[in-house]
């Protein structure tokens, strides 16, 4: 068995041990072409919303989680299409949470320094344990980020990503049950392909290893290359890296908040201001001033009033920096991040 080690956390060197980005290129963009023409020759692209949602950008990101295999690429999008048919995801919303809103604490919280938003959830205070209505509240939730419901077009150059913080304060053995695990890796892997930039796993405890044994089998290696895990101590360098300043004070706020057992118990996170309060009440142009009047280039009229565009990306951003296979409970390096087993 390998040793489990914490070690240091080193957030120079992993933004700096990164990969160009995977650009697209003339042969990637021919690939898409081929594609939707399949599609459309088999009449899966019908539908309106399934229109507005297969985009270029959309097929790419299927080709790219296939290896660009046209074939594999056209059977995960067909099965995908299905889904969306049947389920509707474009109309879901979280009925556990309205009825209760301490069901679940995934939500959005804020942007990137490059423009992603940041999503954050946390084990305090949540009440529900339903898979069914765990799916339900991240497909709402994802749609809105980067979905059909976001506020900006699924082109470049705005982001098509998101970075999760998820935050283990409160985990509990009732939490180990693989089978929620593997249903919501499914939902992420087969219906939101290519849309995960990065995944910080905040303070996971030793318990945790054995529930990561289990699902690790299921999660692709593209996918285990986006996920790092962190100490709290070690936790607020990576953050400075990654988010802008006003999202890691609300970040610290909140880590501490809900290691505290009275506050835990009377937050109520559902109605507490986040930065992405505040960015919802932005235009794309006051939150990306130096885009100026290219702004309206890469807007239709129903997304006016989009934002988190990703523009002029250093080498070293973190849409980069994760192309390695790190995770904590294998090993960890002499940089504190755990090595492949």
């Amino acid at each position: 068995m390998t040793q489990i080690s914490e070690g240091s956390f080193d957030a120079d060197h992993l933004v700096q041990s990164s990969v160009p980005l995977h650009r697209p290129t003339s042969s990637e963009w021919n690939q898409v072409q081929l594609l939707r023409e399949r599609l459309e020759k088999e009449n899966l692209l019908n539908d309106p919303i399934i229109q507005r949602w297969a985009t270029d950008r959309c097929l790419r990101r299927y080709l790219r989680a296939r290896n660009h295999n046209l074939e594999r690429a056209f059977e995960m999008i067909r099965r995908s299409i299905q889904w969306r048919l049947e389920f509707h995801p474009e109309q879901r919303f979280c009925r556990a949470c309205k009825q209760n809103p301490r069901s679940h604490t995934f939500r959005r919280v804020g942007r990137t320094l490059t423009g992603q938003p940041v999503m954050f959830s946390t084990f305090v205070g949540v009440e529900n344990y339903v898979p069914a209505d765990n799916i339900d509240h991240l497909t709402a939730d994802i749609e809105r980020a980067v979905g059909v419901h976001a506020r900006w077009p699924d082109q470049d150059p705005f982001p098509e990503t998101y970075v999760w913080v998820l935050d283990f304060a409160g985990f509990h053995p009732r939490h180990l049950s693989p089978g929620v695990g593997r249903a919501s890796l499914a939902l992420f892997s087969d219906q939101y392909p290519e849309r995960l930039q990065l995944a910080i796993i905040h303070d996971a405890p030793i318990i945790f290893r054995g529930l990561w044994l289990a699902l690790k089998p299921f999660i692709d290696r593209q996918t285990c290359k986006k996920i790092v895990f962190v100490r709290r101590m070690h936790a607020d360098k990576l953050f400075a890296r990654i988010f802008p300043t006003e999202l890691c004070q609300w970040l610290a706020k909140e880590l501490a908040e809900v290691r505290d057992k009275q506050l835990a118990r009377e937050k109520q996170w559902w109605n507490e201001w986040c930065p992405a309060w505040d960015d919802d009440k932005k235009s794309l142009a006051e939150l990306f001033p130096g885009l100026g009047g290219s702004v309206n280039e890469h807007m239709d009229a129903s997304t006016k009033h989009g934002k988190w565009v990703s523009l002029n990306w250093p080498l070293d951003a973190p849409e980069t920096m994760m192309n390695r296979e790190d995770t904590f409970y294998d090993a960890v390096d002499s940089n504190g991040l755990a090595s492949p087993s």
